[in-house]
C-alpha cells in the first residue's frame, strides 16, 4: 500500500492504520488463505516519490496487488525530490541551488495566480501542469501491475480539513475527484471513500482525526469503515476469491 501520512496515520497506532485494518479483515474472512498488506506510507510523500519507491523496493516484495492512496496533494513537487541524473545524486551544492530555484518559481507562480486559499491550492495542483505527470505515474503504476497479471487500486481520500463542511453539494473537491477517476486503464480499479462515507451519512467532522484543529487525516473509525468499503468492492471485482 502507497501513500503519504494518510496511509502512515502517524497520528493513530499502526494497528488503526489502513493497511492494518484492510490486512485484519482479509484474514478474518480469508480461510486458510493468509493475507499480508504492507504499508509503504511516508509522510509527506507524492506521487512520483511513490512510483519510485514502488520500483526501488515495493516490487522486490512480489505484489500481488497494488494500492495507492490518493490525496488531493498527490500533484505537488516534493520538496526534496530530485531527478536521477548524476549530479543531482552526487552533489549536495548542486541539489541546494536546485531546490532553492525551483522554490523561487514556485513561489513566483503562486503569487501570480494568487493562489491563497486550499480550495485555490488544489485546484492548482491539479492543472494541466501537474496533472498530466500525476496521470502518467499513475498509468506506469497500472502498466508496472498489468505486467504481472495483477490490479492497481487507486483509493481516492476525500478532503476533510476545516475548508470542508460537508461531502454532499458543498463539497468544493467534486470536479477534482472525478479528474482521478477519468484515469483510464484496464489495470485500475478506482475507489472513492467519499462515497461510502456519503452513503453512512458520514461528515467531514466524523472521519477526521481532530476537525477542529484543521486536521484531514482521517480517524480509526473512519479506516475501519473504508477497510469495509474496499474489501467489499475487491471481492465485487473477484480480486480476492469468494
Amino acid at each position: 500500500m502507497l501513500g503519504d501520512s494518510e496511509t502512515l496515520s502517524f497520528m493513530l497506532a499502526q494497528s488503526d492504520a489502513l493497511a492494518a485494518q484492510l490486512e485484519s479483515l482479509l484474514n478474518q474472512k480469508s480461510g486458510s488463505v493468509r493475507y499480508e498488506i504492507l504499508n509503504f506510507g511516508v509522510e509527506g510523500y507524492n506521487i512520483f516519490q511513490e512510483l519510485e519507491l514502488l520500483k526501488t523496493k515495493g516490487l522486490k516484495y512480489n505484489p500481488d496487488l497494488i494500492i495507492l492512496n490518493y490525496v488531493l496533494n498527490d500533484p505537488e513537487p516534493g520538496e526534496y525530490y530530485f531527478k536521477e541524473t548524476f549530479f543531482m545524486r552526487h552533489s549536495a551544492l548542486v541539489r541546494y541551488f536546485s531546490y532553492r530555484i525551483k522554490k523561487a518559481l514556485i513561489r513566483r507562480e503562486r503569487k501570480r495566480l494568487n493562489i491563497k486559499t486550499e480550495v485555490d491550492n488544489y485546484y492548482y495542483y491539479h492543472n494541466p501542469k501537474y496533472f498530466v505527470p500525476v496521470k502518467e505515474a499513475m498509468l506506469e503504476m497500472a502498466d508496472i501491475a498489468g505486467e504481472r497479471a495483477n490490479k492497481l487500486v487507486v483509493v481516492v481520500f476525500p478532503v476533510s480539513s476545516i475548508m470542508v463542511k460537508d461531502f454532499k453539494e458543498n463539497y468544493p473537491y467534486w470536479p477534482l475527484h472525478e479528474l482521478v477517476k477519468s484515469i483510464n486503464s484496464s489495470n485500475i480499479i478506482c475507489i472513492d471513500l467519499i462515497d461510502e462515507f456519503n452513503r453512512l451519512g458520514m461528515t467531514p467532522q466524523e472521519v477526521s482525526i481532530n476537525y477542529v484543529y484543521d486536521e484531514s487525516h482521517k480517524n480509526a473509525p473512519a479506516l475501519k469503515i473504508s477497510a469495509q468499503y474496499i474489501y467489499g468492492i475487491l471481492k465485487s471485482n473477484r480480486v480476492i476469491p469468494e
